[in-house]
């Protein structure tokens, strides 16, 4: 016989399918895709709501959320190895836009056989940066996880006008090898370029830029540095 509706048992009950993407396997919504088939298949009812953590995936699900306002536009821009990539740039908006730093300087961008911890940069997601700026930009939310490179942001900000020069008053080689030849910094073309504009990081963790969970000894690793590296990576940070 049909059960009370007052029957908390009767009630009628959701899954809520909100996975992160599996990394090198699946994006976020293929997976809460796939969570949610499962549930149906068990009779049961499923909303999916992908989730990102500032990480790969981040910009399909910000633009997925925002709808039918969003789109994306394609740019060539420099990956993390120096090679030249497509990278996708997102807009929310015609004023506020979305990068996200694995589309141009992830680990997804390089050889997983030739990774180049030392040298691999970020100069590619400053550049899509620019674009957004020249583009109108007045808000950037910038989604900084999966990236190959461990440079401190070095790349980033040459590549939006800053000097980070030798004590020859050369710019740095990239990577976080070049952090060892800094003499000189000037941000300030960075800071016109920027005063018009907010900048929103996208990100999941607290982490300090140095020590045991800083940059190079918790994430260089896993961007194919070796103990060697990753001890030149740290005193390079440290300046």
């Amino acid at each position: 016989m049909p059960r009370d509706s007052r029957d908390p048992i009767a009630r009628r009950v959701v899954a809520v399918c909100a996975p992160n993407a599996f990394k090198g396997t699946l994006s976020a919504q293929a997976a809460a895709t796939a969570m949610a088939r499962g549930v149906r298949d068990a009779g049961g009812e499923a909303m999916e709501i992908p989730v990102a953590d500032g990480g790969d995936g981040t910009l399909d699900v910000l633009l997925d959320a925002r709808g039918s306002d969003a789109r994306i536009t394609r740019h060539r821009v420099t990956g993390p190895t120096g090679k030249a990539v497509s990278a996708r740039l997102g807009w929310l908006g015609p004023h506020q836009a979305v990068v996200e730093l694995a589309e141009a300087s992830g680990l997804r961008r390089a050889d997983i056989d030739a990774l180049d911890p030392l040298h691999a940069t970020s100069r590619g997601t400053g550049e899509l940066i620019r674009i957004a700026l020249d583009a109108g930009a007045r808000s950037v939310v910038v989604g900084v996880g999966g990236s190959a490179c461990t440079d401190g942001g070095a790349g980033l900000l040459q590549a939006l006008g800053a000097h980070l020069t030798d004590s020859q008053g050369h710019e740095i080689a990239p990577g976080g090898a070049g952090l060892e030849d800094i003499d000189t910094i000037d941000v300030s073309p960075v800071v016109r370029r920027l005063s018009q504009c907010s900048i929103e990081i996208a990100c999941d963790i607290r982490s300090p830029l140095l020590g045991p969970s800083g940059a190079a000894r918790m994430f260089a690793p896993q961007k194919g540095a070796s103990h060697a590296d990753v001890i030149r990576l740290e005193r390079a940070l440290t300046g």
